[in-house]
């Protein structure tokens, strides 16, 4: 199966020309109603041309303006009906689409973010890896829960290869078990074996990369390999329970979908009004040939919007398939660890970057001062201020930034005690 190009609902621009968002119509549901959508036109045309042709003049044993009649108000009782319960489902379907999406920034994100506090604070190059290594190894597995919580995506009656389909976005290999994406996760470092082999018993797996990152992160504190270790261990366990959490309320929403009851009604009176459309709307008119094409038109339009209140909710029901408002898993994984290995290549590669902070600024205090002893640099003695700190009397001209300020001075520079 190829892949759609998934746009995540982000094909929507507010400043494109309305011409332009109609050619974009192979993002939109009509695909899926495309059936619907020709079915019904062909019926009402068929019902106004046997109308044209027969009528009651001609001895019919229908009554062409008296059955249109009668449809017609029947189909006044649905439409109400099936406007309010499709737009009420429809509208729980997209707030319940767009938490999912909330949560997922903040699993594949919270990894960014975790990343940049690694880099700055892990003083072990091989500490730092593993670290990444485990978030990645978690997205990876919350990835694979994800594609197959729905398992059968095609509709055909049970889960099988298709309905997976989890591909590697820098190979373009392709995955369609829990065995065969773990062996990959293996054979590209992400995971050991001996790692592949507690996940593949694990009820929840997910948790174990998280569980072993918390782990690593305690030795690492213990061991002194992190510069300030128990604001940086706070700070890091927060965001992976943060993490954590996302994929919990995702599991959550995903194990909660809208009762079938509910469902099932909403089905079945949509299907109803939908057959009913083009008999109730061809014909209602003066028998006028002028009229006609209008009527097919009109049922036309009547269909649509009644079959999308039907496919849209649909589409935003498992975010997680491979429909064009689907979520793109794997370029998100593939974006996220691609950023949080640059976080700790930058510290890595350039250790001269920022230059204050790599040098060390020693700190001497006192209970009503702090006193940040100046770094060489060409020749002039530097100190350094947090932002919006005042310099006391005698210092030279402070360089104002977002950041802080950078005071050039011939002796160290007192500032308030911020402890």
């Amino acid at each position: 199966m190829v892949h759609p190009e998934s746009k995540a609902g982000y094909l929507y621009n507010p400043s494109l020309r309305s011409w332009k968002i109609l050619t974009n119509w192979k993002y939109s549901q009509i695909p899926l109603i495309k059936f619907w959508l020709i079915w019904n036109t062909l019926v009402a045309g068929a019902f106004v041309a046997m109308h044209a042709s027969l009528g009651n003049d001609h001895g019919a044993i229908i009554d062409f303006k008296a059955t249109a009649s009668q449809t017609f108000d029947l189909y006044k009782l649905f439409f109400p009906f099936v406007s309010i319960i499709g737009s009420f489902y429809t509208n729980v379907t997209y707030n319940r689409w767009w938490t999912i999406r909330d949560q997922l920034r903040i699993v594949m994100g919270g990894g960014i973010d975790a990343s940049m506090h690694i880099a700055a604070e892990c003083t072990r190059p091989d500490v730092r890896r593993e670290m990444i290594r485990y978030i990645s190894l978690a997205q990876a597995i919350v990835l694979f829960q994800f594609r197959t919580f729905y398992g059968d995506k095609d509709g055909d009656g049970d889960m099988d290869e298709n309905d997976i389909q989890l591909f590697d976005e820098k190979t373009g290999e392709e995955f369609n078990s829990q065995e065969d994406w773990l062996q990959h996760l293996e054979n590209r470092g992400t995971c050991t074996r001996e790692e592949k082999e507690v996940i593949k018993k694990a009820a929840a797996p997910f948790h174990l990369p998280y569980e072993w990152f918390l782990c690593l992160l305690s030795s690492a504190a213990a061991n002194g390999d992190l510069k300030n270790p128990i604001p940086t261990a706070i700070e890091l366990g927060t965001k992976i329970s943060t993490m954590r959490g996302g994929v919990t309320n995702i599991l959550m929403h995903l194990s909660t979908p809208t009762p079938f009851p509910y469902f099932y009604s909403f089905r079945v009176i949509t299907l109803a009004t939908i057959l009913l459309t083009p008999l109730a709307v061809a014909g209602i008119g003066p028998s006028s040939t002028a009229t006609y094409a209008l009527e097919v038109i009109a049922s036309c339009i009547a269909t649509f919007f009644v079959a999308s209140l039907w496919s849209m909710a649909v589409l935003l029901a498992d975010p997680f398939g491979f429909d064009v408002c689907d979520f793109p898993l794997e370029k998100e994984w593939a974006k996220s660890e691609t950023l949080m290995m640059q976080q700790i290549s930058a510290i890595e590669k350039h250790p001269g970057i920022p230059s204050l902070y790599h040098q060390g600024l020693p700190y001497a205090t006192n209970s009503t001062s702090t006193v940040l002893k100046g770094v060489p640099a060409s020749g002039v003695t530097y100190s350094y201020s947090p932002a919006g700190a005042t310099t006391m009397a005698g210092a030279a001209t402070v360089v104002n930034s977002p950041v802080g300020m950078m005071v050039p001075t011939s002796t160290p520079v007192i500032y308030p005690n911020l402890n």
